[in-house]
């Protein structure tokens, strides 16, 4: 299909600009598309790569990579997109997931011994320029291996901490445009309108995707009522249709809802407000408390640079909150006396947290987001029944 729309683009616009370099270094043409992407399905097909066998892209060069890109997923293989500079730990972490066949990049540097390895042709010869490592002629493709094209994403599965949108209008007075994606909707799922009303807090209204919210009742997944947190559940073209090895087995329903781990709700108009992650919510004693409106409430206070929430364990209650919070200057008196108030202002007795950890700075992932994970392992080691000491800041 890809392949298709490439060839009725050229034949329509041929001469015009498909791709541009922002350095202004080079452009790449309707035409020149289609014949970028005839020459890949050659040079894939005379290196053994089937169609339906993945490949993955790891150019410097945006605009390189980009036409790499396209052409090869038009050309009916699998691509997987990668990161042209990732740490060592991250390239080996995405290569182990999506087992490609087959590489596109100007070295062998972080692949897999053995790996098939295109190089991308010189800029100065076009689009259909030559050039392939021998191992590429030698490929030993795997028996079973998928004959249809697509892209092979990696996500990194977590949710980044609470947008800070009215400290930046405050101070530069432009506008945030609050919007939810994940990897696998092809980035977009909701927005707030550019010239409609916005809704502080809210990540927008559906673009392109089905989205709803649902719960579980009598084995199966039905919507929510307005304003009734229940996880996310999004549906359309641009969503996956499934996952690849060892992903989460059942994902998207036989309906084709795919559940996204997230929990929120819809208002009355439509948007969508997020709660949190399924795995992020904190039963105390029944009572489900998500992170995030803890940390809304931390977050607008003087002093406070970030912060996140976790569970930790109770030997009574089984979970109850702990807040990590990065203070804006080095240990500020009686910040915790302030947090503390503001949280006992602002929030029912059950999700304020037992104890407040006064950090440097939060551990992140690989993609630059909180390491959740972490911080519950954290919790589980510093405030357990002997170490924690009930009211006071813990400065780790």
């Amino acid at each position: 299909m890809i392949a298709e729309w490439i060839s009725g683009a050229a034949a329509r616009q041929g001469g015009a600009p498909y791709l541009e370099d922002a350095a202004g270094t080079g452009t790449l043409t309707y035409a020149g598309l289609r014949s970028s992407t005839r020459a890949w399905a050659d040079r894939l097909d005379r290196a053994g790569i089937p169609p339906g066998a993945r490949v993955a892209v790891r150019l410097p060069d945006p605009l390189s990579y980009a036409t790499a890109l396209v052409s090869i997923l038009g050309a009916g293989r699998v691509v997987i997109p990668l990161d042209p500079g990732p740490p060592a730990a991250e390239l080996s972490r995405v290569l182990a997931a999506a087992r490609p066949q087959a590489a596109v990049g100007e070295s062998d540097d972080g692949l897999p011994p053995g790996l098939a390895v295109l190089r991308p042709p010189d800029r100065s010869s076009g689009p259909n320029g030559p050039g392939s490592s021998p191992a590429a002629e030698r490929a030993i493709i795997p028996a079973g291996a998928s004959r249809t094209g697509g892209i092979f994403l990696c996500t990194s599965g977590t949710t980044g901490a609470p947008s800070v949108l009215s400290r930046f209008e405050e101070a530069t007075g432009l506008p945030v445009i609050e919007t939810y994606g994940m990897t696998e909707a092809a980035s977009m799922i909701t927005a707030n309108p550019l010239d409609g009303p916005r809704k502080a807090g809210s990540a927008g209204r559906p673009v392109g995707t089905q989205v709803r919210v649902a719960r579980l009742a009598a084995g199966r997944y039905v919507p929510c009522p307005a304003r009734t947190v229940g996880r996310v559940q999004i549906r359309g073209r641009g969503v996956i249709s499934e996952y690849a090895e060892n992903g989460p087995a059942g994902a998207v329903d036989p309906e084709g809802w795919l559940d996204t781990g997230d929990l929120g709700h819809l208002d009355q108009d439509g948007y969508l407000f997020l709660a949190g992650r399924s795995d992020d919510v904190i039963n105390r004693g029944g009572e489900k408390i998500y992170p995030r409106e803890i940390e809304d409430v931390l977050l607008a206070q003087p002093g406070v640079r970030s912060a996140a929430v976790v569970a930790a364990y109770d030997e009574v209650l089984g979970e109850r909150p702990v807040a990590y919070v990065v203070p804006t200057e080095p240990w500020p008196r009686e910040l915790e006396d302030a947090l503390r108030a503001a949280c006992a202002a602002a929030l029912p007795r059950p999700k304020r947290p037992s104890a407040f950890c006064l950090v440097r700075d939060l551990p992140l992932g690989p993609t630059g987001k909180v390491a959740r994970r972490r911080l519950r392992e954290l919790a589980a080691g510093r405030h357990s029944r002997t170490s924690l000491r009930w009211g006071r800041a813990k400065r780790c």
